[in-house]
């Protein structure tokens, strides 16, 4: 909820969590058992309306989380290739790096964001 809220109000975009509505959430707390869990499986009601209305492949694909395009940022980025010596980072690994993930030739985004962000708390400092 915090990162939706966030994300939406960074986009000057309103956004409602429909299903904690008061009337919703009441509907679905004296609902009886057998409408909510069947062989292991939770959301009936919901799940039988997605595949009505959206179809079973959306309404059976596992969770997906939030996530953030790191690695599309940081391959169209216009940072440049110098980072603080006081990382204690090769530079040419460095530069490494970066060319390869901005060619696409491998995923250094956790390395690479990572270290650009303790370089920029370095810098702030």
């Amino acid at each position: 909820m915090t990162k939706a809220d966030r994300v939406s109000m960074l986009c000057s975009l309103e956004s409602r969590a429909v299903f904690l509505d008061n009337d919703v959430t009441e509907f679905c707390r004296v609902l009886p058992t057998r409408f909510k869990y069947h062989n292991g499986k939770g959301k009936i009601i919901l799940r039988s309306l997605v595949d009505k209305f959206a179809g079973k492949a959306l309404s059976q694909r596992p969770k997906k989380g939030f996530g953030f395009p790191i690695s599309e940022w940081l391959k169209h980025s216009d940072q440049t290739n110098q980072i603080s010596p006081k990382l204690g980072i090769n530079n040419d690994f460095w530069e490494r790096s970066w060319s390869s993930h901005k060619m696409g030739k491998a995923d250094h985004r956790l390395f690479l964001f990572s270290a650009l962000a303790l370089d920029a708390a370095l810098a702030n400092h």
